[in-house]
């Protein structure tokens, strides 16, 4: 018979392994799954004006493979995955118009503790800023001179090494 704590052992060692030590294939971390990263949105580029929508913060669950939300956004619907978080950022792929990270036309994203980021330009002028308020405490340091992957809206790249949950 196998005792219930040793199987909880077992499962969050997997849980570590899977999520808190995995490395891409060039060996370096690629950050950690299990941070609840809040995000605020602004209007402006110091990020000192709220955005005026319902709530001018999401938190972005990092230990989901993928994360689902309705917005005010063009899209409506939003998802991201691909998540790797560490102290000072949070890089992740966000795909518009689903709830589901399905679809090809994602766009890859950085969110920083310590500067105010371009979110989204509005087609009918404005922009929205993003700047992590919180969540990324536990993360690690980021590996010298990493940058998270980024791209053009809709124009994400495949195959980001990232911590991904084990389902």
């Amino acid at each position: 018979m196998i005792r219930l704590d040793m199987l909880v052992v077992a499962a969050s060692s997997l849980m570590f392994i899977a999520c808190g030590t995995e490395t891409d294939t060039g060996g370096e971390p690629t950050g950690t799954c299990n941070a609840q990263v809040v995000l605020g949105f602004y209007t402006d580029a110091d990020c000192t004006v709220e955005v005026s929508a319902a709530s001018a913060t999401r938190t972005y669950d990092t230990n989901m493979s993928c994360f689902g939300w309705e917005g005010n956004s063009a899209a409506g619907e939003n998802s991201a995955t691909n998540f790797q978080c560490y102290r000072d950022r949070l890089c992740y792929s966000q795909h518009p118009a689903t709830l589901t990270c399905d679809g090809n036309r994602f766009t890859d994203k950085e969110a920083r503790t310590d500067a105010c980021v371009l979110d989204t330009e509005n087609p009918n002028g404005g922009a929205i800023y993003a700047k992590i308020v919180s969540g990324t405490e536990s993360c690690p340091e980021a590996p010298a001179g990493f940058e998270c992957p980024a791209s053009e809206p809709g124009e994400g790249t495949p195959g980001i090494a990232a911590c991904r949950s084990q389902e």
